[in-house]
């Protein structure tokens, strides 16, 4: 059983369905609007943060750019700006393990790296 688990553990995993990443740093109301497919802008009133995505991005995210589990949005944000998006990038990709992404190009395509 314990070959077993090894072996599973350095399995590569593979997103089948992931967005390109943006090259570039983004204002709030840019960031709120690619962490939802809707092609609805999100209403003054609310916030995707206080959606399951965005408290996931916040959980799992956050950390990996040196900051506390469930740091605010705005702290959260400002890390990326300090970062910059290459790093913020390359960060957050290591650590997903993934080994191999199939990227969906044609959301938004022109604001994203290509694959």
């Amino acid at each position: 059983m314990t070959d077993l688990v090894e072996t599973i553990e350095r399995l590569a995993l593979v997103d089948h369905h992931v967005h390109g990443a943006t090259a570039r740093d983004l204002t709030r109301t840019a960031f709120e609007e690619l962490i939802t497919e809707s092609d609805r802008p999100v209403p003054h009133w609310m916030t995707q943060f206080d959606s399951q995505v965005g408290h996931a991005i916040l959980r799992h995210c956050a950390p990996v750019l040196g900051l506390d589990p469930y740091a605010t949005p705005e702290e959260y944000l400002a890390r990326r700006v300090r970062l910059g998006a290459a790093e913020v990038n390359r960060r957050l990709l290591a650590a997903g393990g993934v080994g191999h992404f199939l990227v969906e190009t044609g959301y938004r395509g022109e604001e994203i790296l290509s694959p």
